[in-house]
């Protein structure tokens, strides 16, 4: 029997997509959830640019996203625009959605290793 005679259905039944799926989904986690926490915290600070003077806001800027305005700080020597973070992480969120709905594991792979390089960014900057 040559690959060509093979019976598709034998040659998916014999590949592991099971285990594949569950580490897919494990791959979206990190972009999705980096982009809701930027998200959040660029929210924030808009908000709080509206409200001055609410003291829960100042806490939750300060202590819960210091990661986040520290970052921003160390970027802003580089490119100096308005949601600068967000819009450096959305399009690996772009990219992981696109992926799922084109069933390209390798854009969720690039997407979850971009995604990590960013995150390394935000823990560098917060360090320093």
């Amino acid at each position: 029997m040559t690959r060509r005679e093979l019976d598709r259905d034998k040659l998916k039944s014999a590949t592991p997509w099971p285990v594949l799926q569950e580490t897919i989904r494990l791959e979206l986690v990190g972009p999705l959830l980096l982009l809701c926490a930027v998200a959040a915290a660029e929210t924030l600070a808009y908000v709080l640019a509206e409200n001055p003077s609410s003291a829960v806001l100042w806490y939750v800027n300060l202590e819960v996203f210091s990661i986040f305005r520290k970052s921003r700080v160390a970027l802003s020597s580089y490119v100096n625009f308005p949601f600068a973070q967000l819009l450096i992480i959305s399009p690996l969120a772009f990219l992981v959605l696109g992926g799922i709905a084109l069933r390209r594991n390798l854009l969720i792979a690039i997407s979850s290793n971009l995604t990590l390089i960013c995150v390394g960014f935000l823990l560098f900057s917060w360090h320093h």
